[in-house]
């Protein structure tokens, strides 16, 4: 009986975090309402397809502390500060890193970094010794131990053009590089990948 307990207790649990606001800063207190049924929009407008899904991926990145500036921001490529009106993007006037840009959560950083991405492919940067090195100038970065980084976690030849289901590989490996781990998980990658415009199968 007690282990039953728990379980509708666990339920419960995860029915209270139907939503977590996006409107949360990084490195702020979250604060977290329910929505009245399952239709249900959240603060942008936009409609939860599945909510209990949403919530959790949401109250994980959202939640869980990081020390590295990139995921700390919820901004795993590291993107500087644009006036790109990014998905998701905590305004200039909040931003409290100063240098790169921070998201209200995880999925839409990630997003970004897929979003420039897909930038770099319409603009014929196919390569990933194309795409990191534009990603990561020599100027700034090692990018030779980038481009050999990639190339390992992909298995894709620097110069061979990658291809475009192999993104969210791509987006996983440039997130380790950046940030010395990759934390997120695959479906969130994938699902963020896809909203940023590439067909993921």
């Amino acid at each position: 009986m007690r282990g039953i307990g728990l379980l509708i207790g666990g339920v419960a649990l995860l029915g209270g975090l139907y939503f977590l606001s996006p409107k949360s800063v990084p490195g702020r207190t979250v604060n977290i309402t329910r929505p009245g049924d399952p239709g249900q929009r959240n603060q942008d407008g936009e409609k939860f397809e599945s909510p209990v899904t949403n919530a959790i991926a949401n109250a994980w990145s959202n939640l869980v502390t990081y020390t590295v500036r990139g995921l700390r921001n919820n901004n795993p490529g590291n993107i500087r500060i644009s006036g790109n009106n990014w998905r998701g993007k905590v305004p200039l006037a909040d931003n409290t890193d100063g240098a790169f840009e921070q998201f209200y959560n995880a999925p839409d950083g990630i997003r970004a970094l897929a979003r420039n991405l897909y930038s770099y492919y319409n603009r014929g940067l196919r390569t990933i010794e194309a795409i990191i090195s534009t990603w990561a100038p020599a100027s700034e970065n090692n990018t030779a131990a980038y481009i050999a980084q990639v190339v390992a976690a992909t298995g894709v030849p620097a110069n061979a053009q990658f291809p475009p289901d192999k993104v969210p590989a791509l987006v996983g490996a440039i997130i380790k590089h950046e940030n010395g781990k990759q934390p997120y998980a695959q479906k969130v990658i994938e699902d963020a990948t896809r909203a940023a415009g590439w067909t993921v199968s």
